[in-house]
């Protein structure tokens, strides 16, 4: 269970990554 936390944490992360990149390039 502690592990599926942690990979839903990453995959947040990453949207937000991916977020900051779009509204830098915009």
């Amino acid at each position: 269970n502690q592990d599926r936390g942690a990979k839903v944490e990453s995959n947040h992360v990453k949207k937000l990554r991916l977020t900051e990149d779009l509204m830098l390039q915009a």
